[in-house]
Parts: structure tokens; sequence; C-alpha cells
């Protein structure tokens, strides 16, 4: 799990600037997340961007127990090796781990419910890349505080943003997110309702709506009608 870049032009870990986050405090082991930079290019005309060598490294301190609650980490880091080592996670959102860190733990805070919605999409990127299950017990409690926060925040204001967030509300099976966001949008929005992916997720083959969106629905349904 853990790796050195190589390369020409290949940044070393150690050259890296560095950010430290206790997420335990009788923590046994080091996860490192090391995102990659992002460089645009103007190229004929258009601005691309394209992946760069990474420019920082996220220390988070985190028991190993806790940690074994994903089955990834309990395959990878034995508790035998492990403890009291360091290990390394590539080309992930150091926020959205922090967040996975934070549920499996029992240590959210405040700030965790005001992620912003890009956040909540590179939450799931990561629970499909390790077969993390988003609707289990602790991650669907915070999912769901995180709706109610960002409702009395004003995330019903604007369009794009319901729009982007149908699918985190299927994902984590929040049948009442999807209702509310769902009708929000019968009445708010001219045509055919569609999910909008954020500018990071827009040509993502495995998040979206279409990956068994009937299960959302149908608990979308039974919610409405038992309200009603």
């Amino acid at each position: 799990m853990s790796g050195s870049p190589s390369g020409p032009g290949a940044t070393r870990p150690e050259s890296l600037h560095r950010e430290r986050y206790i997420i335990a405090e009788d923590f046994d082991h080091v996860l490192v997340v090391i995102p990659s930079s992002i460089i645009t290019h103007f190229v004929n005309g258009v601005f691309e961007e394209r992946r760069g060598p990474p420019q920082a490294a996220y220390e988070f301190e985190v028991s190993l127990k806790a940690l074994h609650k994903i089955a990834y980490f309990r395959r990878t880091l034995p508790m035998d090796k492990a403890t009291h080592g360091t290990s390394e996670l590539r080309d992930d959102d150091p926020r959205a781990w922090r967040l996975w860190l934070e549920i499996v733990h029992g240590r959210l805070h405040e700030p965790s419910y005001r992620a912003q919605i890009p956040t909540v999409w590179h939450v799931l990127r990561i629970a499909d890349k390790y077969a993390i299950n988003p609707t289990c017990a602790d991650a669907g409690k915070w999912f769901d505080q995180w709706f109610f926060t960002q409702s009395a925040r004003g995330i019903f204001t604007y369009i794009d943003n319901v729009r982007q967030i149908l699918f985190p509300c299927h994902a984590f099976d929040h049948a009442l997110g999807f209702t509310t966001s769902t009708m929000w949008l019968v009445y708010n929005c001219a045509g055919h309702i569609a999910e909008m992916r954020p500018k990071d997720f827009e040509n993502h083959s495995r998040l979206g709506l279409e990956h068994g969106i009937e299960r959302t629905y149908h608990r979308a349904q039974e919610h409405y009608t038992m309200r009603h």
C-alpha cells in the first residue's frame, strides 16, 4: 500500500509539504494520504486539467482497531505487522479520507457537516475504490446530519446544488433526502429531472444515478407514502 514516486520529475515523499491530524489520541498507526496535484494546460485554445506530481502529504494519527472496521485495511494492515507503523494512500482526496476516518473512529465534529458537495462525492469515490459500504450505520448517521445541516444552510436555493446531491442521497440510501430533492426539482426545474455531477466526476464511470437507482426510488416512494 505504500510506495515511492519514480521517473523524471518525481516528487520524493520527504520533500512534500506535510500536515498532521489527530484522529485518535491513543493512536498506534499513521495513515498518510498523498493526493495528486492538478496542472492546467492551455491546449489548442482550450484549458485542460491533468494530474501532476504530489505537492503535499496529509498524516492522520489513527487507531488500527478502528481502521479495521474497513475490510481493505484488515487485509493490508494486519495488527501484528502494522502496529506503530506508517502506510500511504495515493491519489485520494484527504478531506474525504478525514471524514471516513472520523466516521470509523466515532469522532465526527460539526465542521464535517459543512463539507462541500464535491467532498461528499469524493467520500463516495473512496467508498467505491476501497469497497466501503456507504449505507453502514455510522456513515448513514453522518450523511443524515450533513443533509439536515445543508438544508438549513440553504442548499435548496440553487438548482445545481440539488441536482448534485441526488446521487449522494441515493448512495447513502437516504430516502428523505432523495424524496425532498426530487420533489423540489419537480416544482423548480423545467424539463426532465437529471442529476448533475461535480466537475471532477463528469467522466467517472462508476459513480452516478444510473447504477442501481431503482432501490432508491422505491425507498423514496415508500417514505413519501408513509408521510401522507
